[in-house]
């Protein structure tokens, strides 16, 4: 099993399986990592404009699989069927052909830093949401429109696809959105307690439920009601979380996993794990 944490301008890739500790020292701050399908890889991407792949044995970068971005990547993502990296920055958003390792094409449709960026379960579209306070839909192998731009209102911090492709979740400052993935309408207006800058969101895997977090507090939504089924907060001083991810490890169980960082300190730790919900 292995993890990643941010530092300042490093990678730490931790292997708990023999307790080692692989530090990768960047030139610039890192925005952003995830993890490739193989597990055995990372791509990161940050303030150098540059997304690179790091081997997880090791930490060393796999130097002929370097993608060179027109400015700094905000965050990544990747496509489930291994063809598409999709890279997001300011008012831009780039998909990335992983076979050629060329830029397939350049979507402009923001006007102001892009904050979030999720790929469809098929493989087939992207999202992105922007400080502009809007959101789209793009089809990933042409970068044509499809739906969009849907207007939250506020500055869009994360956006994503649930588990059977049929929704979009959007989180501002103020509300979370469900919209039909299709066609933009606007299924739910879910107003979960105060929000802040940035509020992550996960789904479950049954498409039925969202984990959102706002600072220290982790509310699990139903989605067809908008009812907030429980609610757990995390100890200690309130932080300002950028991530929330919710493995699947059977129906009963579910353990929170997110991450933070500032300007100079990041790390990814168990924030919650609660056996009954």
């Amino acid at each position: 099993m292995s993890e990643w944490r941010l530092r300042g301008r490093s990678i730490l890739i931790v292997r708990s399986d023999n307790a080692r500790t692989i530090e990768v020292e960047g030139r610039r701050p890192v925005r952003s990592l995830i993890f490739l399908e193989d597990g055995r890889h990372l791509l990161s991407g940050g303030e150098d404009g540059i997304i690179r792949q790091w081997r997880v044995e090791d930490g060393r970068e796999v130097q002929d699989q370097r993608l060179t971005a027109s400015g700094d990547v905000y965050a990544i993502a990747v496509s489930s069927d291994g063809n598409w990296i999709v890279s997001i920055g300011l008012r831009v958003a780039t998909v990335w052909n992983r076979r050629t390792r060329q830029i397939a094409h350049t979507v402009n449709g923001h006007t102001d830093w892009v904050y979030s960026t999720d790929v469809s379960p098929d493989s087939t579209r992207f999202a992105t949401g922007s400080n502009d306070r809007r959101t789209f839909i793009w089809d990933i192998s042409t970068g044509r429109q499809l739906v969009g731009p849907l207007e939250d209102g506020n500055s869009v911090s994360a956006a994503r696809f649930s588990p059977n492709g049929k929704r979009l979740a959007t989180t501002t400052t103020r509300e979370l959105r469900i919209y039909n993935a299709h066609n933009g309408q606007l299924l739910r207006n879910i107003a979960t307690g105060p929000l802040y800058s940035t509020n992550p969101i996960a789904w479950s895997s049954d498409s039925q439920r969202i984990f959102s977090l706002s600072y220290n507090v982790i509310r699990h939504v139903y989605v067809d009601t908008g009812t907030v089924l429980s609610e757990w907060t995390i100890p200690g001083e309130a932080i300002n979380f950028f991530s929330i991810a919710l493995p699947s490890n059977g129906p009963q169980i579910h353990r929170f996993f997110c991450w933070s960082f500032s300007l100079i300190l990041g790390y990814f730790h168990a924030c919650a794990d609660r056996t009954r919900l």
